[in-house]
């Protein structure tokens, strides 16, 4: 089994295959699995997503229908049209656009969850009860991270190292989501991740406050405001 999905089986991530070799780990979101793996997906975070704005940082927000050109106050990036996050200047909005299930959702409260990207591209359904071979692919990995760590960190890194080696023959910069439908606070888990792999530029949107990774110079996080916004009167949906 194969941990990462690669650059030609992620929509998203396919946009950049001219100009990087990225990857993306995908784990079944929120309890899913029966597992955690989104611990603020159903928490308001409001006040600290305008904190990190107020200081400068970039913030992720869903927005409905389109993309306005400010947020804020704050001029927005449009962000769906490359995933490579680290490369956008400081001081934006990186403004989304809803998405599969989210297209749908009437979902008035703040569970992320429920309209979670884990069921656009292609593993969009209308009905949530349908099992696909995406999601058990996805089960299978979350059950292996938290039934046998040790195991499926060394898998990780022999991942990373051939990550590395495809790039290189290609001459192209390597770009590695390790949060692609989770919220996993990976420099506690395994700081030597990104010790290790220093060619390698890491990024991840995340809901989670205060995560420190000033000491890891390959990490780049974009914080992510909770809910979906209307983007002429700016208020949550």
């Amino acid at each position: 089994m194969e941990l990462f999905t690669r650059q030609n089986g992620n929509t998203k991530m396919a946009k950049d295959k001219g100009k990087a070799e990225s990857v993306i780990l995908h784990l079944s979101p929120y309890k899913k699995s029966g597992k955690q793996v989104c611990s603020f997906a159903d928490q308001d975070n409001t006040e600290y997503a305008k904190q990190y704005a107020k200081n400068g940082q970039n913030v992720a927000v869903v927005f409905k229908n389109f993309i306005p050109k400010t947020f804020w106050n704050i001029q927005v990036l449009d962000a769906t049209t490359s995933d490579l996050r680290p490369l956008d200047p400081s001081n934006i909005i990186c403004g989304l656009i809803t998405k599969g299930k989210a297209k749908q959702t009437t979902e008035k409260k703040l569970n992320c969850w429920r309209y979670c990207l884990d069921r656009s591209g292609r593993n969009f359904r209308l009905n949530d009860n349908e099992i696909t071979q995406i999601d058990r692919a996805r089960k299978r990995k979350t059950d292996f991270y938290f039934d046998d760590r040790k195991k499926f960190l060394r898998q990780l890194h022999h991942e990373l190292e051939l990550l590395e080696i495809r790039s290189a023959k290609k001459q192209k910069q390597s770009y590695v989501r390790l949060n692609g439908t989770s919220d996993i606070i990976w420099e506690r888990i395994d700081k030597s991740l990104f010790d290790s792999h220093k060619g390698i530029s890491f990024y991840d949107y995340t809901k989670i406050p205060n995560r420190d990774i000033s000491s890891i110079d390959n990490y780049s996080l974009t914080y992510s405001l909770q809910g979906i916004y209307d983007p002429i009167n700016e208020k949550r949906i």
